[in-house]
């Protein structure tokens, strides 16, 4: 079943998705809660559209509990889902190992944002796909 939220039409600025885990439930008041990350998010989100149109969210995923190594993640999959859809095309993430703490899901993840013209940020930098990660040769190479 789609998101609801997703089906917003015009919007100024970029299409965010945010993305949220944890994995284990006894980090309810750490900095790495759902809640907590959620919350920096949102603020980035905020601090951002104070300076210009930066965007809006239009979806919050989020898997709580679950191991960072697996690719099985109801919302890791339809966080992807909505990328390949194009109902989205920036994702943020407090930190890239929300994402993946195994490099091969890594690279398959960023590759499927990459391929579908959307971007990651972390709340500290951000990663513009397809133009400073190049997935295509050897890393170290020369």
């Amino acid at each position: 079943m789609r998101n609801p939220v997703l089906q917003s039409t015009s919007i100024q600025g970029h299409k965010i998705a945010l993305y949220l885990r944890t994995a284990s439930e006894e980090q309810g008041d750490s900095p790495n809660s759902l809640k907590a990350q959620e919350k920096a998010l949102r603020n980035l989100v905020r601090s951002r559209n104070r300076r210009s149109q930066f965007g809006q969210i239009v979806g919050r995923f989020a898997d709580s509990a679950c191991s960072g190594m697996d690719c099985n993640r109801p919302g890791l999959k339809a966080l992807l889902e909505s990328v390949k859809h194009k109902e989205v095309d920036l994702i943020l993430v407090t930190d890239v190992t929300r994402l993946s703490r195994s490099m091969k899901l890594l690279v398959d993840i960023m590759t499927t944002i990459g391929v579908n013209q959307c971007r990651l940020e972390t709340c500290i930098s951000h990663i513009p796909l397809g133009m400073v990660v190049d997935f295509s040769q050897g890393w170290g190479r020369k």
